[in-house]
Order: structure tokens, then sequence, then C-alpha cells
């Protein structure tokens, strides 16, 4: 998200579309589908041309990112064999 920022803070489109791409790929490889389907929204709203606002644009995708990785963890501290 980080490179996202960094990318609609100085206006490089490209590499925003890019770091959305990415984000949507990696999501989408750890099932994290929210994420995916945000990341996937604004790679489109960025190639359509659409100005993004460097802070807020990512917010909503930063916040799905934070909640996908807090539940990651907490899969991962679950005993196994429990369900």
């Amino acid at each position: 998200v980080s490179r996202l920022r960094a990318a609609l803070a100085t206006g490089d489109r490209m590499a925003a579309v890019a770091a959305a791409h990415s984000i949507k790929g990696g999501a989408g490889n750890i099932g994290a589908a929210i994420v995916a389907r945000e990341a996937e929204a604004l790679e489109e709203r960025l190639r359509a041309g659409e100005v993004i606002d460097p802070v807020s644009g990512a917010d909503r995708l930063a916040a799905e990112l934070d909640r996908a990785v807090t539940a990651l963890h907490a899969l991962r501290s679950k005993p196994r064999g429990l369900p």
C-alpha cells in the first residue's frame, strides 16, 4: 500500500496501477477476496483516468488489508484440530 500511496502522491498513474494490480493478485492468492475486489476497483478507476486522492484513495484498501492480516493472524494462532 505504501508504493500505491507514493505513486498517487507523485501522480505516477502507471506505478499506481501496477501497485493496485499487485495488491489484487497477492490478495487473490491468499483468498482475501474483499481486498482483491477493492484493489481491482481502484485499479479500474486509475485506468479510467480518475484522479485519486493520495491519502484517502488508498485508505479503504489499507483498511481491508489490515482486516485480512488480522484474520490471518487469528487463524495462525488457533490451536490445530479445533474448528
